[in-house]
């Protein structure tokens, strides 16, 4: 990803999606589900060579997302 000012930071990430067989038939046709219909979790990681944002380096943050047809949103939390 590339931040506002330019910065490129690479995030990974690892996680489930889990629920009825039905809704996730319909999420992998790409059909617009309603996120409470569906578990989904992340684990991230970031990683940057810039200084400004070296303590995402040090930063483990856990997410929810909700899957749309046309885009993934993901509301990320920092571990404390």
């Amino acid at each position: 990803m590339v931040t506002d000012d330019n910065t490129l930071v690479y995030m990974s990430y690892q996680g489930l999606r889990a629920g009825q067989q039905s809704v996730l038939d319909h999420l992998a046709a790409g059909e617009d589900i309603d996120p409470r219909e569906f578990y989904m979790r992340t684990i991230c990681k970031f990683e940057t060579a810039d200084g400004k944002y070296d303590w995402l380096n040090q930063l483990l943050a856990a997410e929810t997302g909700q899957r749309f047809p046309d885009r993934v949103i993901y509301d990320i939390h920092q571990i404390i």
